[in-house]
């Protein structure tokens, strides 16, 4: 879309509302874009529309869009001109049982300093809002953002930083320094998600001189982020992130996959919820060898053999099983301990699952499953 075809509409459409404080602000936002365009064919237009502005003295003062955040709806915080770079919404509700004792103990440490943050402010304790979550993609980064938004009862601005890149480059640390602007004259969670495509390590990028840029003016805007609001920033590669960055949030989680016991409870709650019959045996099993899995992998796994038990009409457990064995298969190919281990549990389970049938869903071959489920039963099994 370009600049035109973006503002023009904005424009027309705040001028037949009659609101004066939106067509001010975005004409004068259109201006700059059509300005800073590498490419410009519209060098009269330009020059009319500067004519036009500079007969308003005040239009040097930018008009910002901001309001009181506990008296209106999210969609009445979003900025017309940078909405298609973030998204503002109310969380209603959060469920944080399947998150471990503690990174629930550490969410809940977070929210109540920053409940009590007059009274740490007056010990001289500051600066203690801002939070780096970090594990692996599928963990709940994402939902503990929207559990701090829903429990502090504050709208909830989501960042997309890769469609921030990839639409703005070369203007990032402008664009970054505008949101943040925008975010804290309105007191939200501002969420930066896939903070590693902008926070980079300067030691490792090539384009030292924009990642530079970039990296100093995150810098600023963390150390100088409002004390009435809230910015998080969730990363699958924390490792890729400029150390100098990391020092400056306040907090730093590192979201856990789920251990034995918490697997089981996740896996019962996928695949219970529609009164199908899943004996106690197929969840420990389950959880015994789901270790690698994140909770939105298992959602994923239980959503596909509910769908193919009904569409189907075949047996669940052998539905649940096929998936399970599906998403492992990688892991099972590579690795031996693993693999003797779920091949042996099978058969002395009886979970009814032939060689034929485990060597298809798994991806090996029929002999290796027959190899494995001949060894002696005093073999060892994880």
């Amino acid at each position: 879309m370009n600049v035109i075809d973006k503002y023009v509409p904005i424009i027309i459409e705040a001028a037949i509302k009659g609101d004066k404080k939106i067509v001010k602000k975005a004409s004068i936002d259109f201006l700059k874009k059509l300005e800073n365009d590498e490419i410009n064919s519209h060098t009269q237009l330009i020059n009319k529309l500067t004519r036009i502005k500079n007969l308003d003295t005040s239009s040097n003062q930018t008009t910002t869009f901001t309001r009181n955040v506990q008296s209106n709806s999210p969609e009445s915080l979003l900025n017309p001109t940078e909405s298609d770079l973030y998204s503002i919404e109310t969380i209603k509700n959060v469920d944080t049982t399947f998150f471990s004792d503690k990174n629930n103990e550490e969410i809940t440490t977070f929210i109540k300093s920053f409940q009590k943050r007059r009274t740490l402010e007056a010990v001289g304790l500051k600066n203690l809002n801002t939070i780096l979550l970090f594990g692996k993609p599928g963990v709940g980064k994402t939902t503990l953002a929207k559990f701090i938004a829903y429990k502090l009862d504050m709208p909830l601005m989501k960042v997309n930083l890769s469609q921030l890149i990839s639409r703005y480059l070369g203007n990032t640390g402008k664009n970054i320094s505008s949101i943040i602007e925008f975010a804290q004259k309105n007191n939200v969670v501002l969420l930066f998600d896939e903070f590693d495509s902008i926070a980079k390590d300067r030691s490792r990028d090539n384009d030292l001189g924009e990642i530079q840029r970039i990296v100093s003016v995150l810098l600023t805007e963390i150390e100088h982020w409002n004390t009435n609001g809230i910015l998080i920033s969730a990363t699958n590669f924390i490792e890729s992130i400029d150390p100098a960055i990391i020092r400056r949030f306040s907090t730093q989680i590192n979201v856990d996959l789920p251990d034995q016991e918490l697997r089981k409870k996740i896996w019962k709650n996928y695949l219970l919820k529609n009164d199908l019959n899943v004996s106690e045996d197929t969840f420990t099993f389950l959880s015994k060898f789901s270790k690698d899995l994140s909770p939105s992998a298992i959602e994923n796994i239980s959503n596909l053999a509910i769908r193919d038990t009904l569409v189907n009409e075949t047996d669940f457990t052998e539905n649940i099983m096929s998936e399970f064995l599906v998403s492992m298969s990688p892991m099972l190919k590579k690795d031996i301990k693993l693999r003797t281990a779920v091949i042996k549990y099978l058969k002395e389970h009886e979970l009814n699952l032939s060689q034929r049938r485990i060597a298809k869903m798994s991806g090996l071959s029929k002999t290796s499953v027959q190899r494995i489920q001949s060894l002696s039963d005093g073999d060892k099994i994880l």
